[in-house]
């Protein structure tokens, strides 16, 4: 089964930094190291589809 087969909507692969960076892009707060550390504390808490991989782990993202 495909993680993001899960998913009803089509949407990017993409780490918590990069997510973090958009955000961040559209002015909706400032980006801290104390943000950074805990957002894929965060992600996974609100069970947000992800899988590990050898650079870290992705998660699948649908921007509205």
């Amino acid at each position: 089964m495909d993680w993001i087969a899960e998913s009803k909507e089509n949407g990017e692969k993409l780490l918590a930094v990069e997510i973090l960076g958009r955000l961040q892009g559209k002015k909706l707060f400032n980006l801290s190291a104390t943000k950074i550390i805990h957002f894929g504390c965060i992600l996974h808490k609100h069970q947000i589809p992800s899988k590990r991989t050898q650079t870290g782990t992705i998660y699948h993202v649908v921007e509205k």
